[in-house]
């Protein structure tokens, strides 16, 4: 199938029209757009084929489909190259045209508490480019699974099951440090925990703080870098057997 992006222009007029275009975003279709710019299509299609694919969208808790979307979207564009899968025109097109119906499914306007500051932030880039990988809608589920996949196990997703349990916190706190955007380091810290995890122990979000606490004072002492994603994980251990207060023997 052919997906399309949306051209830069028109990404800004959008972008800059929400307050005005507030309502159109909980239309049935994505025809209003067409209108809003004199029946011009704003799309660009993309250079590449993609296999045919949509995202889940059957369960009466939108969130419950993200692990299966993440899987769906990160296969399937796994081609995409970084500097592809941060461009805003890609994401911003694929959510206003490709998944649309996908969109108002999982982020629906009347659940918003401030519709335009969310608009912004789903649909387009609305953080600096960095977090806005984490918010907008299609974007987060490309980018949780290029930092999330492994395939080196029997479950390539498994480090993405536990991301899943709490998305929007795990993913804020482990892929908007710079360090973790190393890959030896964020698989590390995720093998420490998803291990800590299978031995009985919730890794909640206040233990994940203080794990990414932890390697940013570790940083200001060596260079991390520099170390291997087996030292990485040893590391993230010893800090969560302390937090855990646990017998490294019995570990």
């Amino acid at each position: 199938m052919k997906i399309n992006f949306l051209q830069e222009e028109s990404l800004f007029t959008l972008k800059g029209n929400i307050k005005d275009n507030v309502l159109k975003y909980n239309e049935k279709d994505n025809s209003w757009i067409i209108d809003f710019f004199n029946g011009q299509s704003p799309f660009l299609e993309f250079k590449y084929d993609v296999n045919d694919f949509d995202l889940l969208m059957n369960e009466e808790r939108p969130e419950k489909t993200d692990l299966e979307n993440i899987k769906r979207i990160y296969l399937n564009l796994k081609f995409l190259t970084e500097t592809q899968a941060t461009d805003e025109r890609l994401w911003a097109g694929l959510a206003h045209d490709k998944f649309w119906t996908y969109m108002q499914y999982r982020w629906p306007i009347q659940k918003m508490n401030e519709p335009q500051v969310n608009l912004k932030r789903q649909y387009f880039f609305g953080e600096s480019k960095r977090r806005s990988l984490t918010f907008h809608g299609i974007a987060k589920l490309w980018w949780i699974g290029r930092y999330t996949y492994d395939d080196r196990r029997e479950d390539p997703f498994e480090l993405t099951r536990y991301v899943c349990k709490d998305l929007s916190t795990t993913s804020l706190y482990l892929f908007s440090s710079n360090f973790t955007s190393n890959d030896n380091i964020r698989l590390g810290m995720l093998r420490a925990i998803v291990d800590t995890e299978k031995r009985g122990y919730r890794v909640k979000r206040q233990e994940q703080n203080q794990l990414i606490k932890y390697f940013n004072i570790l940083g200001g002492t060596y260079i991390l870098d520099l170390f291997s994603e087996d030292e990485i994980y040893e590391k993230a251990i010893k800090k969560l057997n302390k937090m855990f207060s646990l017998d490294e023997k019995s570990a």
